[in-house]
Order: C-alpha cells, then sequence, then structure tokens
C-alpha cells in the first residue's frame, strides 16, 4: 500500500526517468512540510512542464489574526523556500518571478525550472536533509547559551537586501519583550474570535495540551503579580529562552513578506542542521499595540518586526504537524 502521509516522502523516489511534470509534482511534496500559521497551510501549486507557479489560498487566511494577511504570505514564503531547496538538491537550476500577474495578486511567485542531467546523484545539502525532520517545538529549552559561531551561521541566513535578523540574550530586553508577549496573550484570550482561532489550532495539532497549560498559568501569574504587589516580577515566557531572534525590514508590503518567509525557512532549516531548535512567537506581531511596543524598542532602530523567535539548542523534538495531502494543494491546469 502506498503511504499517504506526506512527512513519509522519500528522496530516494525521485521519478528521474518521469515526465517534466512528474518531478515538478515531487518538488512541491517538499514544498508542503514548511510551517504556517496555525498549520493553515495557505498555497496551492500549478504546474507546467518547466515552472511552478505558486499561489496564496485565501480560503484559508484566519482574518481574526492576520488582518493585513502578512502571515499568510511569510506562510507562503516558507513553501517557497523548501521548493527552492528541493529543486537545488535534484539538480534543478530556477529563477524566481514574484506577483508576475498584475492582475492576479494571489499568484506570488513563477518558478521557471531548467533540469539538470538525469539520473546524477544529489548534492548533499543539510538544508534539504532539515526539511523532514523541522518542526515547532514548544516545549521548554535546554538552558546552554547558543554558541556565537552558530548565531553568526543564521545571520548568515539573511541573503535578501533589506531583510535583517536581530538576536540578543539581554536579560532586560528579554523582560520587555516578555511582558509584551503575555499582554498580547492576555488580550487574544479575551477575544471570542481568537478562542476559535486557538481550537483550529489545537485541532491541527500545532499546540499541544502541555503549550495550553502553560499559557494559561502564565496568564494566572501574571494576574497574580499584578494584584499582589508583593509578588516580584518574573519571566513568564521567554524564562529558559537562550536567545531572542527577531527578523526586521526596511518595507512593509506583501512582496516582502514572501521574501521574509523564505528567510525564516532558510534559518529555521539551517538551526535544525545545527542542532538548534525554533519556535515561532507571532501573535505579539497580531495586534497593532504590541506590534507598536514591539518595534518601538531601541533594538530596532526604526525597522519594523516582522517575526519574533527564540532559540536554542535541541533537548527535545515535537511531532509533526498534519499536512494536507497532495493533491489537494494541486491546481488543475
Amino acid at each position: 500500500m502506498r503511504n499517504t502521509d506526506p512527512w513519509q516522502i522519500s528522496p530516494e523516489d525521485f521519478p528521474w526517468e518521469g515526465t517534466p511534470v512528474e518531478r515538478l509534482k515531487f518538488l512541491v511534496g517538499f514544498a508542503i512540510l514548511a510551517p504556517s500559521l496555525h498549520n493553515t497551510q495557505p498555497w496551492v501549486f500549478s504546474l507546467g512542464e518547466d515552472a511552478i507557479r505558486v499561489f496564496v489560498d485565501t480560503t484559508r487566511w484566519l482574518r481574526t489574526v492576520d488582518e493585513d494577511q502578512r502571515d499568510l504570505h511569510v506562510s507562503v514564503g516558507c513553501a517557497l523556500e523548501n521548493l527552492l531547496v528541493a529543486a537545488s538538491h535534484f539538480g534543478y537550476r530556477y529563477e524566481v518571478d514574484y506577483f508576475p500577474s498584475p492582475h492576479n495578486s494571489t499568484l506570488v511567485a513563477t518558478v521557471r525550472l531548467v533540469a539538470g542531467d538525469s539520473g546524477l546523484s544529489p548534492r548533499e545539502d543539510p538544508l534539504f536533509a532539515a526539511i523532514r525532520s523541522r518542526s515547532t517545538d514548544h516545549r521548554d529549552f535546554s538552558p546552554e547559551p547558543v554558541p556565537f559561531h552558530l548565531i553568526q551561521t543564521l545571520k548568515g541566513c539573511c541573503t535578501e537586501q533589506g531583510i535583517v535578523l536581530l538576536t540578543s540574550t539581554d536579560r532586560n530586553l528579554l523582560r520587555e519583550v516578555d511582558a509584551l508577549l503575555l499582554h498580547a496573550d492576555a488580550l487574544h484570550f479575551a477575544d471570542p474570535a481568537y478562542r476559535e482561532v486557538l481550537a483550529y489550532g489545537l485541532k491541527q495539532n500545532v499546540f499541544d495540551t502541555h503549550w495550553l497549560l502553560s499559557k494559561l498559568s502564565q496568564l494566572a501569574a501574571s494576574h497574580l503579580r499584578h494584584t499582589n504587589s508583593q509578588v516580584k516580577p518574573e519571566f513568564q515566557i521567554l524564562k529558559d529562552s537562550p536567545l531572542l531572534g527577531i527578523l526586521v525590514t526596511e518595507q512593509d508590503d506583501p512582496l516582502i513578506w514572501i521574501k521574509v518567509g523564505q528567510v525564516f525557512e532558510r534559518i529555521f532549516l539551517t538551526a535544525v542542521s545545527l542542532g538548534l531548535r525554533v519556535e515561532p512567537m507571532t501573535h505579539v506581531l497580531q495586534l497593532p499595540t504590541t506590534k507598536s511596543a514591539l518595534a518601538a524598542l531601541p533594538l530596532m532602530q526604526g525597522r519594523i518586526p516582522q517575526i519574533l523567535f527564540r532559540l536554542g539548542l535541541e533537548e527535545a523534538t515535537s511531532a509533526h504537524t498534519l499536512r494536507r495531502p497532495l493533491e489537494e494543494v494541486l491546481l488543475q491546469n
């Protein structure tokens, strides 16, 4: 019986003797393993003999937490990066044309591919190997600091102009960010519409019971701290985070969001290959008040925060989230 779990895709099954379309379809099988907001997987693809068109699937847009569609486009950018990593692994050269149609804003990229010689052994690529092992883990991090040379390697992933990775271990800064994260949690949990989104995320296996109980305990501790002046302020969310990472930009539009998604997935895959763990914390950027407060921190230097995440040494791994079948994300030509 054929394995229908998208995570079980095997590079050894690449159809070297298949048609051009069959080969490109196989590449898409790696694109769909990318991370996305609440595991919405908001992408669809159209295949040609020498090109793959990448679309945002607006039917999977979570308006409640993503009013401007920033996270929608970042998510598709992550899938695009996986696609390019897989294409390179199997010997393809490619060119990416971003937003090629002025009449269709859902078409975010056309990837034109030129195949290498059939049957050549794929080149070794730690990023490609990381695609199938990557997962988002919400459990506690190891307290060990992240070595400086690994941080520099991650910063080197920012090859797109105008996208910069900021990192910090400063406890005062982390305390300020922690307070903003907690405030964003409180505002979100008070919103019935957000609680529906949260229920969707739990159903999609994005969050486990431990994560939910941890969030509720953080909110309870914060309430206690504000109602009892004798309680010493402590970290609630970033208490075990060795390193804070923030991707910032000069611009703020759908094109830069797609490229931010590519950079973030590149960082994520690189981190996995280096034995590091990554946990995105996007909720602080989904509310105007907390996003503005985060942008006002001196570290930002007037730049726009796009993705906030914590980094640490790998101590535990979580199960993969559910994936839509490949056939479900392919448009019929």
